[in-house]
């Protein structure tokens, strides 16, 4: 599950980037 959460918030951040700009 470790690796699932890592996904998760690294595309968490992607979107948050996206949405950033």
């Amino acid at each position: 599950m470790g690796t699932v959460h890592l996904k998760l918030l690294q595309f968490h951040r992607s979107v948050c980037s996206s949405l950033s700009v």
